[in-house]
């Protein structure tokens, strides 16, 4: 029941890759990792404790916080009595919280919060990503499933996207027991704050289901593309949220196919918004 706190920390020059926890399935191309990894298609990677505290920290590349891979049965599990916090910093790369391609994370805080925060310096930064299926992999079925259940608030921080999910097998659930869900995505402040990233970007038939027993509270754009795509904020047990707040100064790329007009009347012009659906998506 004591506290688990794990460091992986680059503090040289090498531009290598920094992972804090990863989990690997058998049907993944193993040689992106440099050597041989032991291979399992059933891998299981499970921390209990009181709080459990992940720093990941790249001085000169890549970083991942949490990653499963290769196969469905893949599952990275962190189960706290209290509280959760991921904390990805990287600078001169990209840095990722949370990350499937083809594997499962669950993250439960049984009496507390769990809070995933990424920063990037020099690239892009992103809370969770569900990808689609792995492409290496040999299997039928896939999953891409990411499972954030906390007693009281669930708290995702980056940059650039803070949850971003392509693929009918990504889907991503956070479940606020008590409190609320909160997402934010590069949030600047004049009295009131407002995201100028894309707090939830789903694509591609993926799937974002918040669930909050007071309020689901995001600072930043959500978009939606694709037929079978769905974001869904809503309380819990399917019921609908006391609250949800969407403060947005977001630019959508290219909404409205305003970049493919050749007319020049919408020349300089772009579209912000809140909340942005096409392609037959749902929000």
């Amino acid at each position: 029941d004591g506290n688990i706190i794990l460091k992986a920390i680059n503090e040289g020059s090498s531009p290598d890759e920094v992972m804090g926890i990863l989990g690997l399935g058998a049907d993944i191309d193993f040689s992106m990792f440099g050597g041989p990894v032991a291979k399992s298609q059933e891998n299981l990677t499970e921390l209990k404790g009181n709080n459990i505290c992940l720093s990941v920290i790249n001085n000169t590349g890549y970083v991942e916080g949490i990653s499963a891979q290769g196969s469905r049965n893949v599952s990275v599990n962190l189960d706290a009595t209290n509280d959760i916090f991921l904390n990805v910093k990287a600078n001169g790369n990209d840095g990722i919280g949370l990350h499937t391609a083809d594997g499962n994370i669950n993250l439960i805080s049984k009496n507390g919060f769990i809070k995933v925060d990424v920063d990037s310096d020099n690239g892009d930064s992103i809370g969770i990503i569900a990808d689609e299926s792995n492409g290496t992999s040999s299997q039928s079925i896939f999953q891409n499933h990411i499972n954030l259940t906390a007693y009281y608030s669930n708290e995702i921080s980056a940059d650039t996207f803070g949850i971003y999910t392509t693929g009918a097998d990504s889907i991503v659930n956070l479940n606020a027991l008590t409190d609320k869900n909160i997402i934010l995505s590069d949030v600047y402040s004049e009295q009131i704050e407002f995201g100028t990233g894309i707090a939830i970007n789903a694509i591609e038939s993926s799937r974002v289901n918040l669930s909050a027993a007071n309020a689901n509270s995001i600072f930043g754009g959500v978009y939606a593309n694709g037929i079978g795509t769905s974001v869904t904020l809503k309380g819990l047990e399917d019921t609908a949220s006391k609250s949800n707040y969407v403060r947005s100064y977001a630019v959508i790329d290219g909404a409205g196919d305003l970049d493919e007009d050749t007319s020049g009347k919408f020349d300089g012009k772009s579209v912000i918004s809140a909340l942005y659906a096409q392609g037959g998506a749902n929000i």
